[in-house]
């Protein structure tokens, strides 16, 4: 094999490898309304730029997991408070239209007869492990080198049969739902969150309870108290592990790499 072929194999194996030490956008559809994020809020909803979730990004090589967006979840917008963040790890999960399309039919929930506009608590956890709290956070500022922004520990809680959430009911996005983790959860810690100076950039690193290395797969969804606009995404294929083969790979292209220096001297 010629060198310059090589090198070819070896570059585009690293720029391969390099997708999980750099951050990748993980966003999904939310399936609600038409696919897309950007630039946008559920369909029927009221407000501007101010309620956008953007995207979710997620470093592979170090658990980094980033939420852009215009949403304020410090302060909230319009009286709207911020919701909690779930996380599914078993491909379980089930959101958006696809269930709420018919919502007396959604599997295992006992939805209450309440008015449009209500926010109310349900024996259901979507089918999400975990929650994290961040309705709990106390922001604390920092600067940083001039940059101001804001930490907190948030409580992580495993979620089980028994365990409660809430649900916003609003007939233009329920299938945004659920908004805000509400009992009945095991506290399994804490997780450190960074915010923007703003509130509406999020960052924090995915704990052992969620995410060892990049044979794991996680689902993640995050809305506020209204749902006018909800955001997720997912890192794998559920049932379908890497095994390693990304970083067996890099090590393979670099040592093409050194053997072609070699015979370059």
């Amino acid at each position: 094999m010629r060198m310059k072929e090589l090198l070819g194999i070896g570059m585009a194996v690293m720029l391969t490898a390099a997708g999980t030490v750099m951050a990748a956008n993980i966003t999904v559809w939310d399936h609600i309304g038409p696919p897309g994020e950007t630039g946008e809020i559920e369909p029927d909803s009221n407000g501007g730029s101010e309620w956008w979730l953007e995207e979710f990004d997620f470093t592979a090589a170090t658990g980094q997991l980033e939420l852009n967006g215009n949403y304020d979840m410090i302060n909230g917008v319009g009286g709207f408070q911020t919701g909690d963040m779930f996380f599914d790890v078993d491909g379980n999960c089930y959101y958006g239209e696809d269930w709420a399309r018919g919502v007396e039919n959604t599997p295992g929930i006992d939805w209450p007869d309440s008015p449009n506009g209500t926010d109310v608590v349900i024996e259901h956890t979507f089918g999400y492990e975990y929650a994290l709290a961040l309705q709990d956070a106390t922001w604390t500022p920092n600067d940083k080198k001039g940059e101001l922004y804001y930490v907190a520990s948030v409580n992580l809680y495993a979620l089980d049969d028994a365990s409660t959430v809430r649900v916003y009911f609003q007939n233009s996005n329920v299938g945004s739902n659920p908004w805000r983790y509400d009992s009945n959860g095991d506290l399994v810690g804490q997780v450190t969150v960074w915010l923007s100076q703003d509130g509406t950039d999020l960052t924090l690193y995915l704990p052992d309870d969620i995410y060892t290395g990049i044979d794991d797969s996680f689902f993640v969804h995050y809305t506020y108290e209204c749902g006018n606009d909800a955001i997720a995404g997912q890192h794998g294929t559920f049932g379908v592990p890497d095994g390693g083969l990304t970083f067996v790979m890099l090590g393979v292209s670099l040592c093409a790499l050194a053997l072609i220096a070699r015979r370059r001297r």
